[in-house]
């Protein structure tokens, strides 16, 4: 017996062992490669396709943040201008009625002085017949001259 393996039965072994490595790599092997390295193209080509989705997502949110802050300051400016339109009304409106009022009070007093007037002769004509009526009472009647 000898400590090294005889050539030919070796050569003889390797040939299957490498005839089955060939159809292995070729029956197994092989499109298993090719199966797994579509896979990750697949896979990579999902991830770049979520990264520029998701690029695509943030280019819109920051549009319509900035479309959301313009429509938010128009409606502010508008707003500012209502009150500001609304506030001229009112003190037109004020102004209106303050006018009438001032109206109607210088008519009150133009009448109150007109029957204060009209009280007044009226009180100084019974002031004088009632003078005249004590004085006659009291000095008995006077001869008309």
């Amino acid at each position: 017996m000898s400590l090294l393996p005889d050539p030919i039965l070796t050569g003889l072994q390797a040939i299957p062992f490498l005839a089955s490595l060939a159809v292995l790599h070729f029956v197994l092997f092989k499109p298993m490669l090719a199966y797994l390295q579509g896979r990750d193209q697949v896979t990579v080509g999902a991830n770049e396709e979520a990264s520029r989705l998701e690029q695509e997502a943030d280019a819109r949110l920051e549009e319509y943040e900035t479309r959301l802050a313009q429509a938010k300051a128009e409606m502010q400016a508008y707003a500012a201008e209502q009150r500001h339109a609304a506030a001229k009304e009112r003190e037109a409106a004020i102004a209106a009625a303050r006018a009438e009022t001032e109206a109607v009070k210088a008519e009150a007093i133009a009448s109150l002085q007109a029957e204060v007037e009209l009280a007044s002769r009226e009180l100084d004509s019974l002031g004088r017949a009632l003078g005249e009526d004590i004085t006659q009472s009291v000095l008995g009647p006077q001869p008309q001259a």
